[in-house]
């Protein structure tokens, strides 16, 4: 497939997008202004100020001015969401290699170069991401090392190199995205269907779908676990609580993401052995809403017996069947409660023009 660039400057825009981010935003920019081998390479830094009501503008403007390396423009995205304010980042941009920075992430002094770098050299990448790892307040609980990749630490694979089908996704902090085919996305009908975070919502996924899409049109996903940032994870996340409620944004996000990634990697053979049909009408029938539905119950049950009361006490801390019941249990509040647009979101995205 040809994907050929649509007129964009080969370039970095950095995206930060901030809600109420003025005690994060200093370091992040810091960081950014001690960017190296930059030179002959065009880049920018754009704040997307989304909704917020403390001072964070004023403090990015003042932490910028104390050493400008580029321009820093600050722009509003009024209607609130993750996936509004990339997208405000998006319109904005001047340079097609688009940095999605979030606002607690400190990127290494060659991140600006290699992202640039990465993605000039692999004409068929669409989007690339490298590895984070944590800088928390205090130290992290036992169980954080298992976990950790629920807070965008940890390797995204095993190598440099393709992200495998089977995965399709790389951490929505850091990734970097052609803006040339974003747009085209868009402008092909993509419409996003997870809503990802809302000031103080756990809701997750719009990184990952965008990912998908990305794929479904034929492009390819970048690791590279030499582009490097740190993810400070202030003391109040690295609790229990806070896991678990993540996990449940999780499999909120994976009731519509299993839809992308059927098309991804068609699942292999369904024939139920009772029923006298085609393999095609058990695949349809398996990816039905109902069938869906019943599935999930059914593991939830499953889950609830092996987990038993634990999953309501506080022994339960760092078990991984707990986060799993979690997962399972959202998953299935989901579809349970959109019969259907479960139909027409799985419609949309097997029909999509936007799809190779």
């Amino acid at each position: 497939m040809s994907h050929a660039a649509e007129g964009k400057i080969p370039g970095v825009s950095v995206v930060i997008c901030c809600h109420n981010s003025a005690s994060r935003i200093p370091q992040t920019l810091r960081h950014l202004q001690v960017q190296t081998g930059t030179f002959g390479i065009p880049w920018e830094v754009i704040l997307v100020n989304n909704g917020s009501t403390d001072d964070t503008e004023a403090v990015a403007q003042r932490v910028w001015a104390e050493s400008a390396p580029v321009d820093l423009r600050i722009v509003d995205e009024p209607q609130p969401g993750l996936n509004h304010a990339r997208l405000r980042g998006l319109m904005e941009s001047r340079f097609e290699f688009l940095s999605l920075i979030d606002d607690d992430n400190w990127v290494a002094p060659d991140w600006v170069r290699k992202v640039f770098t990465i993605l000039s050299t692999k004409p068929s990448v669409a989007a690339c991401g490298g590895r984070g790892s944590a800088v928390s307040e205090t130290a992290p609980p036992f169980w954080f090392p298992m976990f950790e990749s629920a807070f965008a630490v940890g390797p995204q694979g095993e190598r440099e190199g393709v992200v495998p089908k089977e995965r399709a996704f790389l951490y929505g902090a850091g990734l970097t995205v052609r803006a040339s085919v974003w747009r085209r996305l868009l402008a092909d009908g993509h419409r996003m269907v997870l809503s990802d975070r809302k000031g103080n919502s756990l809701s997750s996924g719009g990184d990952s779908e965008l990912c998908h899409a990305l794929v479904l049109a034929g492009w390819k996903l970048w690791y590279d676990p030499s582009l490097t940032f740190h993810h400070f994870i202030p003391e109040s996340r690295l609790r229990w609580d806070y896991l678990r409620a993540l996990h449940r944004g999780f499999g909120t996000a994976a009731a519509w993401l299993e839809l992308y990634k059927w098309q991804i990697v068609p699942p292999g053979s369904m024939r139920f052995r009772w029923l006298p049909f085609p393999e095609s009408w058990c695949c349809a029938i398996r990816k039905s809403w109902p069938f869906q539905v019943y599935a999930t119950i059914q593991t939830v049950w499953r889950q609830k017996q092996r987990v038993g009361e634990s999953w309501r006490q506080q022994e339960c801390e760092g078990s991984a069947e707990v986060l799993r019941m979690e997962w399972e249990f959202a998953r299935a509040k989901e579809l349970v409660r959109n019969p259907l647009r479960y139909g027409q979101v799985r419609r949309s995205i097997e029909n999509a023009k936007w799809s190779s």
